[in-house]
């Protein structure tokens, strides 16, 4: 059975391909041998010689009736073989019919072309190709037949053809301008003008795929919108531009979102530039740069005068500046001494910082003004040598963009924007990545979707299951429509699986039910337009339009009958939402509120409340968050007080009375950081005079160990003083020549020591080697080898008089003989018994 419904399959498909070809060629090759057939037969009969062939051949040929005129050329070379005359009259004949057959082919071509217009009911340019088609063949009756057809066609139906190629145009217009309900009216008036053509429920079919596509996106794009809304509250620009351009990637060509972009990209652009300025200027205010921290503090003003914080930090360096200038020699020669101190650190940043400083208590000083330019000269060869490497790490960035190594160039450009920050091309390359790596993403993942649909589809193609295949074949479609596999292989299995009278009866029925149904809904009939689009589902369970329109009335006729109470559940989530708002429940309100709006959610009022409430959240959100960043500021600014760091606990209290400028604690821990400060320093001052007396007390006795030591210390306490840095050199002079002398005896002392052990001389090498350990106490040497002598001494230095045991009886003498120990070797003499 089923190779016979294969065979049946492959039978339709070539009378559906090849139909006309074959037919036309079929209906020449017939006529042409049936008239050659009884034309030779005829000519035979009314033929008996040579010269009556010759005749009635010629005339036939003058008459242009070929095939007569070569059958008698045939009966005269039959009746006259090799007759030249005869010959050369058919080979003319072959190829004048040659020619006619070329045009014939031609005439074909374009009788197909003219049929396929005349399907699509694109008459105007189906009649032209007809009447050109008459001008190959003039008196052709199939194509004087189709003229007349159309002729008659565009006289009675001019006003209906008019308006369906106005509709179907109009549909396809509005399917460019998106707007999708205007399209789906156009195409259901041309297939009310025109039942029986097929192009607008295709149409149909398409739009409607399309604005539910378009209808979720849009839903996306909402969503996109209320969160970068919820940016804009609290001025967060950048966050709501990058939000905005998410949504714009979506649903391109939103009005409203690309407003938002167009208003937002610069006020980003200023934000961003007013973030780094302010991070700049803190940066110098940390490193106590303050004049480089005021002069970027007054640029980020500039960018952003609405903020107070860089006006703020102005007026407290102002301040604290003034303040300076009231022990003006003092603070001039600190920072002098502290900015020549970083210079010889290479901390050129906050040398700057130092001799800004200075100058500034003095303005006409020319020192510290030759220190700055010497320092700009310094940093202007690091800026040269940073902007070589910076070209070279551009340079290898954007060869590996143009690569497609997207991930290599992103580190490239993060690295070289480190070296200037300020440069635009690293930073749009950056985007451009960002955005090249997610259009890549999302192409992977459109063709794996795809893909795999097209599998399961070939698989169920394979083993049968068409229904279900078409079906896979149709989504897969639906992600990628311009590919033309996926409604190739429908074609192919909707042709398999049709037989040609039976689907035209499905079709007609099919596109009876549609119009039928399309009418009811315009008459409100829900019910019965439901159960029409049920029938012709049932007609055509591939088609997604019936299923559709089935849901789309569902949810109408739900909506009619459940308005009443849709819109008593709205109220009611819009009431407890006012109570829960009352009683300050702010998170449960806005899931009343969320409720509401999934039933009605272009309700402006309820849009409105859950916008309120999300407000007074942020609001509180953010002073929850400054309180705690007081607290955070208050707990640290205590720990780092507590432990003597009074610099950075200032910091912080600093920041707590910025954060809080109504609270006196922070006020109080200031004032008790001043003071602790002030004694600290008074404190440093005598710790300083005691180091420094006694370690010239040291000094003076040649105890230049202990001296450093003083003198360290005291450098320590001051680091910006020279005398304790150049006494330590002095010390560390004096200490090397006396290790150089010691090292010197000392050597002396190993070398008579390992001469002495060299000659076995080990009591004399004993002392030698004390002797040197004696001169440095900290080298091993000597006492590894004098451990080494005694070990061999005991090793080596006892002699066995009698080896087995003997008597000596009192008052006996009596003597042994042993071989004695070199003296050497020996300091006294003992018996063991």
């Amino acid at each position: 059975m089923g190779n016979n419904y294969r065979l049946l399959g492959i039978k339709l498909i070539m009378q559906a391909v090849f139909n006309k070809i074959i037919f036309k060629l079929l209906y020449k090759f017939i006529a042409v041998f049936f008239l050659m057939f009884l034309g030779f037969t005829t000519i035979a009969q009314k033929v008996t010689t040579y010269d009556e062939a010759i005749i009635f051949g010629d005339n036939s040929y003058a008459k242009a009736n070929l095939l007569d005129a070569k059958a008698y050329y045939q009966l005269a070379i039959k009746l006259k073989p090799g007759d030249d005359y005869a010959k050369n009259k058919i080979l003319l004949i072959v190829e004048k019919m040659k020619t006619a057959r070329v045009a014939e082919d031609e005439y074909y071509d374009i009788i197909d072309l003219a049929d396929e217009l005349y399907d699509k009911n694109n008459l105007v340019e189906a009649i032209a190709q007809y009447r050109r088609a008459l001008k190959i063949i003039p008196a052709d009756e199939y194509a004087l037949t189709k003229v007349r057809e159309i002729i008659k066609f565009q006289t009675n139906e001019k006003e209906k053809i008019e308006s369906f190629g106005k509709a179907m145009e109009a549909g396809r217009f509005y399917i460019t301008e998106k707007d999708y309900d205007k399209a789906i009216n156009s195409f259901r008036e041309a297939a009310g003008i025109f039942p029986d053509k097929d192009a607008p429920i295709s149409e149909l079919n398409v739009v409607n795929n399309l604005k539910a596509e378009y209808e979720q996106k849009l839903v996306l794009v909402n969503q996109k919108i209320e969160e970068a809304e919820k940016y804009l509250m609290i001025k967060n620009y950048s966050e709501a531009l990058k939000i905005y351009t998410e949504a714009n990637l979506i649903l391109a060509d939103n009005e409203e979102v690309m407003g938002k972009i167009t208003e937002l990209t610069p006020l980003a652009e200023n934000q961003d530039k007013f973030n780094k300025q302010v991070e700049k200027a803190d940066e110098f205010y940390i490193a106590k740069d303050f004049i480089s921290a005021r002069k970027q503090y007054l640029t980020a003003k500039k960018l952003w005068p609405e903020k107070n914080y860089p006006t703020d930090m102005v007026e407290k360096i102002d301040e604290k500046l003034e303040n300076e200038k009231k022990d003006l020699e003092k603070n001039y020669n600190q920072y002098i001494v502290s900015g020549d101190s970083l210079m010889e650190l290479k901390e050129y940043s906050q040398a700057v910082g130092s001799f800004n400083l200075a100058l500034n208590l003095k303005p006409n000083e020319a020192y510290p003004k030759s220190k700055l330019r010497e320092i700009d000269a310094i940093l202007a060869e690091r800026v040269k040598a940073f902007e070589a490497n910076y070209d070279i790490m551009i340079s290898s960035a954007d060869s590996a963009f143009n690569a497609g190594l997207f991930n290599i160039a992103h580190d490239k450009y993060k690295t070289a924007l480190e070296v200037k920050p300020d440069d635009k091309y690293p930073k749009s390359q950056l985007a451009k990545i960002e955005s090249n790596l997610e259009e890549i993403a999302a192409l992977e993942k459109l063709n794996k979707e795809y893909n795999d649909l097209i599998l399961q589809a070939d698989k169920l193609y394979s083993t049968g299951n068409y229904d279900l295949a078409i079906k896979k074949y149709r989504e897969a479609q639906a992600l990628k429509s311009i590919e033309s596999y996926p409604q190739a292989k429908i074609d192919a299995i909707t042709l398999l699986l049709a037989d040609a009278v039976k689907q035209k009866q499905i079709d007609d029925k099919y596109n009876e039910l549609i119009l039928i149904a399309i009418q009811q809904v315009k008459n409100e009939k829900l019910a019965e337009a439901r159960m029409s689009f049920v029938n012709a589902a049932e007609l055509k369970p591939y088609e997604k339009m019936p299923q559709l329109q089935i849901r789309q009335i569902d949810s109408l006729i739900i909506v009619k009958a459940n308005a009443a109470a849709i819109k008593q559940k709205f109220d009611q989530y819009i009431s407890k939402g006012d109570s829960l708002k009352n009683q300050k429940e702010y998170a449960l309100a806005i899931v009343e509120y969320d409720q509401a709006l999934t039933i009605f959610p272009d309700d402006i009022s309820a849009r409105q409340k859950k916008k309120t409430v999300e407000s007074i959240q942020i609001n509180l959100q953010k002073e929850a968050e400054r309180k705690k960043a007081y607290e955070d500021a208050i707990t640290k600014g205590d720990e780092l007080f507590e432990v003597g760091s009074f610099e950075l606990a200032r910091v912080e209290f600093e920041k707590a009375q910025n954060l809080r400028k109504d609270q006196e604690y922070p006020r109080n821990r200031l004032l008790n950081i001043a003071s602790a400060l002030e004694r600290l320093a008074a404190e440093n001052e005598k710790r300083y005079t005691d180091a420094l007396v006694a370690a010239d007390n040291f000094f003076e006795q040649q105890h230049y160990e202990d001296a450093v030591i003083k003198y360290q210390l005291a450098n320590s306490i001051k680091p910006a003083e020279r005398y304790p840095k150049q006494k330590i050199e002095i010390c560390n002079s004096h200490i090397a020549r006396r290790l150089k002398l010691i090292v010197a005896e000392y050597s002396v002392a190993i070398s008579d020591a390992d001469k002495l052990y060299a000659s076995k001389i080990y009591d004399k090498a004993i002392v030698a080697f004390k002797k040197a350990e004696k001169i440095k106490p900290d080298e091993t040497y000597p006492s590894e080898m004098i451990n080494k002598i005694n070990k061999f001494i005991e090793e080596n230095s006892i002699v066995d008089v009698i080896n087995v045991a003997d008597t000596i009886f009192s008052g006996v003498t009596e003597k042994f003989d042993f071989i004695p120990i070199k003296i050497n070797l020996r300091k006294s003499n003992y018996i063991f018994i």
